[in-house]
């Protein structure tokens, strides 16, 4: 829980702006080089700010055993959307 509804605030407000500046970012350069390449370069970056953020707090990776869970949730999800 966050200490005061001013942080909430603040914090909402700059993800809201971030997440605009992203799309209008991804917008124009979806009209440069076309809409696949922006997103995939939108999404190269991304990961690797992620990989540069876990580094930097001492992240480890996740045990292998879990990769069949996340497997299987994947496979549950994409059964479901088959029966919209």
């Amino acid at each position: 829980m966050l200490a005061s509804p001013v942080l909430a605030a603040a914090f909402a407000l700059s993800a809201a702006a971030a997440w605009g500046a992203g799309d209008f970012a991804n917008g124009l350069a979806a009209r440069r080089v076309g809409a696949f390449r922006a997103v995939l370069g939108s999404y190269t970056v991304g990961l690797f700010a992620l990989a540069i953020v876990a580094l930097a707090r001492g992240e480890r990776l996740p045990p292998l055993g879990s990769d069949g869970r996340v497997i299987r949730c994947g496979r549950a999800r994409i059964s479901d959307a088959r029966l919209f």
